[in-house]
Order: C-alpha cells, then structure tokens, then sequence
C-alpha cells in the first residue's frame, strides 16, 4: 500500500535514499557525491520537507514493513535552467528483496 510518510518513517526512508546515493556513486563518482553521515542527514533534511507545502513524501508498505518511498516537490522557477515552476520527482526507491518477493508469489 502506499501513503503519506509519517516522521516514525523518516528513520527507514533515510537509509533507503542513503542507499540510492550509494548506488548512484557506485555508477559514477565522478558526477555523483557520497559524504559521510547520508542516513542522518536525509532524516534531518526529510524531517524539514514534511512539514513543507509543495512536498509530497509518500511512503510504500508490504506486510507491515515499509519497502520504499517517493519524493517529490514543486519546484520555484529557475532561470538557469529555463524553467518554469513545476513539479519535480526527487526520488524513487523501493527494497529489491520486495520485488523479488511479489514477483515469487505471483509466478
């Protein structure tokens, strides 16, 4: 099921993100950044966004357990990019063992 995250999630969902960083690192650290301390601060960062308007934070749960979430925000106008304001997906993430999980059940 997916929801609206709650700050109990934000502990979870930081180690997710924590690991998205980690793999887009992985691919390539030349573009990418990966500092000391991610978990910690995503919860801190994401703790801010959830009392933000023009955030949505959804978080993903199977069998009790959360799997994944989503990050998403309006974004102001930015010139430099020659944008508009308009809604921006941060993050997707969702645990692989989920998938791999439903995926089993429904072979």
């Amino acid at each position: 099921s997916i929801r609206a995250a709650r700050a109990e999630d934000l502990s979870t969902i930081a180690r997710f993100a924590a690991e998205l960083v980690r793999f887009h690192y992985a691919i390539d650290p030349k573009r990418f950044l990966c500092v000391d301390g991610l978990e910690k601060g995503y919860e801190r960062y994401l703790t801010g966004e959830l009392r933000s308007e023009g955030v949505v934070l959804l978080a993903a749960e199977a069998d009790g357990k959360l799997c994944g979430y989503v990050y998403a925000r309006i974004e102001p106008r930015n010139w430099n990019d020659l944008l508009e304001s308009c809604g921006k997906i941060h993050d997707i993430s969702s645990a692989p063992s989920t998938t791999s999980k439903r995926s089993e059940r429904r072979a």
